[in-house]
């Protein structure tokens, strides 16, 4: 009879091992579906940076390149300005001129200056 309560014992702790393993099991999917949910998110969060990232260097570009195109035009003005200046002769009469001071411009100048 004492082999017949060995045996039961050990088929008891084996029946609780088996649930304790479909528990762990259980605990394990409930938590890799976490993990997948929280990992799509992450991957939505960074597709949208990488393409806020590359709207706002594409607007960068587009303000160097208008900025460029700016500074061309006021060298060119400034230049046919000289040029204008030097065919035409100056009158005798005295006139006063105000000239506004006109520093080149560069992406590090702030864009208002203090007065």
């Amino acid at each position: 009879m004492e082999d017949f309560g060995y045996l039961w014992s050990f088929q008891e702790k084996v029946d609780e091992l088996r649930q304790k393993l479909h528990y762990v099991t259980y605990e394990l999917e409930i938590t890799r579906k976490e993990t997948n949910q929280v990992l799509m998110r992450n991957n939505d969060h960074i597709k949208k940076l990488a393409l806020m990232l590359q709207n706002v260097s594409k607007e960068r570009d587009e303000a160097n390149s208008q900025l460029t195109n700016l500074q061309q035009m006021l060298a060119f003005s400034n230049n046919k300005t000289q040029h204008f200046d030097q065919i035409m002769p100056t009158t005798t009469t005295t006139t006063t001129t105000t000239t506004f001071p006109c520093t080149p411009f560069s992406p590090d100048t702030p864009l208002v200056t203090n007065f």
